[in-house]
């Protein structure tokens, strides 16, 4: 029994360094756990006060804008409206007119390509002719089927109100000329 007695002396004091060890480590652990806990909802207050601030900083900011420059307007989803030069630009208003409106500055960078804007243009090469170069030989037939019957391929109003229809019914692919699609 004093052996027995020698080696509960021994391991006595290296049990109560293990025990103090795992309870040390079981509180620190629980007490990591609790300062994540408080860490973690301080952070998320931070972050809702950070976010109402920027909101509020924003908002200034664009009172401050529409102060000084006005109410602000998103830009329009369509193509930025360029210009092609007087002799293309005096055809916008019948343009926009027979043209849905995303296709306007399609069709005038067509008659720009094609005539310049002159309604006597014809082609050297071939029977092309008026605004956006209509084919002599389909125009009866087209100009017809379009509604203006017995037009003068010259005729302003009449060759932009064909070319609308043929883009209607066919697409973009009848000019020889090519501009970014809408």
């Amino acid at each position: 029994m004093p052996l027995m007695r020698r080696a509960v002396d021994l391991l006595w004091p290296l049990l109560v360094a293990v025990s103090v060890i795992v309870l040390v480590v079981a509180v620190g652990t629980a007490r990591a756990d609790v300062m994540t806990d408080t860490m973690r909802q301080d952070h998320d207050a931070y972050r809702v006060v950070v976010a109402e601030e920027t909101a509020q900083a924003r908002a200034e900011w664009v009172l401050e804008l529409i102060a000084w420059n006005g109410p602000y307007v998103d830009p329009p989803v369509a193509r930025v409206r360029q210009t092609y030069g007087e002799g293309v630009e005096q055809w916008r208003g019948l343009v926009t007119i027979y043209f849905p409106a995303e296709w306007v500055e399609w069709a005038l960078t067509i008659m720009h390509c094609e005539s310049r804007g002159n309604p006597n243009a014809k082609s050297p090469i071939s029977t092309a002719s008026g605004l956006f170069q209509h084919l002599a030989s389909y125009w009866q037939d087209r100009s017809g089927r379009a509604g203006w019957a017995g037009a003068d391929i010259f005729n302003p109003e009449a060759n932009i109100a064909v070319a609308a229809w043929l883009l209607d019914i066919g697409g973009p692919s009848h000019w020889e000329c090519k501009a970014p699609l809408p």
